[in-house]
């Protein structure tokens, strides 16, 4: 992803880069939660916060390696595959869940911030 944006410009790839780790950060403190929440020890619960940070690094690290130097064609692919996968989990996984709790009016304002935001920072680059 950062290469993608970084053929847009250095900006666009800073953006996506401080995105994706805010949104790591949550996925991590819900994982952390939920764990807690089921009866684990906060230890254990970081141990497999850790252990799922580490995994993404990983995965970021091989897919640097395999898709160095990878032409256009190929990480066009690539990233169409991630959209279509992605969103497939927001239509199938998250939109079922967001309606099996009833609707607050800050959750709605949260996720206009946070789009507020992101756009500004695309804005300011």
């Amino acid at each position: 992803m950062g290469r993608a944006g970084a053929a847009v410009s250095a900006q666009t790839a800073t953006i996506i880069a401080i995105a994706l780790t805010v949104e790591v950060l949550f996925l991590g403190l819900s994982v952390a939660l939920q764990l807690i929440s089921s009866g684990a020890s906060q230890l254990l619960a970081a141990a497999i916060t850790a252990g799922l940070s580490l995994v993404v690094a990983v995965g970021a690290i091989l897919g640097t390696l395999v898709l160095g130097g990878a032409g256009d064609a190929v990480l066009s692919l690539v990233l169409a595959f991630a959209a279509a996968a992605l969103l497939w989990l927001v239509v199938e996984e998250l939109l079922v869940e967001a309606h099996e709790t009833p609707e607050r009016t800050w959750t709605a304002a949260m996720f206009f911030v946070g789009f507020l935001a992101l756009f500004c920072l695309e804005s300011i680059g």
